[in-house]
C-alpha cells in the first residue's frame, strides 16, 4: 500500500488562509443582514464560520498533505456557503408566517446526507466525468439546475407574492441562493477523499 509522504508545512503565504477568512466571514456577515440583520442568526454563523475556520488553521498547522490541506479547507469555505445562502428565503418565509421554512429545511438536510453517504460516487463522478452512469446523471443534475433556476426564480417569485406580501426581489435573491446551496451540497463530499484513498483507487 502507497502512502503520502508528509510534506513541509506549506508557507503561509501560499496557504490562502487569508483568502478562506475573507470568503468565510464575508458570507457569514452577508446572509445574516439579509433581509435586515439579525443578532441570532449571526452568532450562529459567525459561530460555525469561526468553527470551521479553526479546523482549516489545525490542518495547516498538523502539516497535513498540501492535497488533503486544500480539500479541508475548500469543504470548509463550501459548507459554510451553503448553510448560510440556505437561510435568506427560509427567513423570509418565517416572516411571512408561511410553513414553507419547514419544507425548505427538510430538503437541504436531505440532500445534505444524501450527498455526504454517497461521497464516493460523486468523487469518481467528478474526477472521471462521463465515464460513469453516476457521473452522466449527476453532470444530467446539475445542467437541469442551471436551466431550471431563471424558471425557478420568476415562477417562484410570482407565485410567493400571490400569497404573501413579499418584496419581489428579496424573494428572487432569496430563491437564487438557496439554489446556490443545494448545487454546493452536491459539490461538498466530492472533497471528502483523503489522498491515500485515491492512490489506493488507482
Amino acid at each position: 500500500m502507497k502512502f503520502l509522504d508528509k510534506q513541509k508545512r506549506l508557507p503561509l503565504k501560499e496557504s490562502k488562509l487569508g483568502s478562506a477568512f475573507f470568503m468565510i466571514y464575508f458570507c457569514v456577515f452577508l446572509a445574516s443582514a439579509l433581509p435586515d440583520w439579525s443578532w441570532d442568526y449571526g452568532f450562529v454563523n459567525i459561530s460555525l464560520g469561526t468553527i470551521l475556520y479553526l479546523l482549516i488553521i489545525g490542518s495547516w498547522v498538523r502539516n497535513d498533505n498540501s492535497k488533503r490541506f486544500f480539500s479541508i479547507m475548500s469543504y470548509c469555505v463550501l459548507f459554510t456557503m451553503a448553510f448560510v445562502f440556505s437561510q435568506p428565503i427560509v427567513r423570509l418565509m418565517l416572516i411571512a408566517e408561511s410553513k414553507m421554512w419547514v419544507v425548505l429545511i427538510i430538503l437541504w438536510i436531505g440532500i445534505f446526507i444524501f450527498t455526504t453517504m454517497m461521497k464516493d460516487k460523486i468523487f469518481e463522478s467528478f474526477s472521471s466525468p462521463g465515464k460513469t452512469k453516476a457521473s452522466i446523471a449527476l453532470h444530467l443534475f446539475m445542467l437541469f439546475l442551471i436551466i431550471v433556476t431563471p424558471i425557478l426564480i420568476f415562477v417562484g417569485s410570482f407565485l410567493l407574492q400571490q400569497f404573501i406580501e413579499l418584496d419581489a426581489t428579496f424573494v428572487m435573491c432569496g430563491i437564487l441562493l438557496y439554489v446556490i446551496s443545494l448545487v454546493l451540497l452536491v459539490i461538498l463530499p466530492g472533497f471528502l477523499k483523503k489522498p491515500e484513498d485515491i492512490i489506493v483507487q488507482k
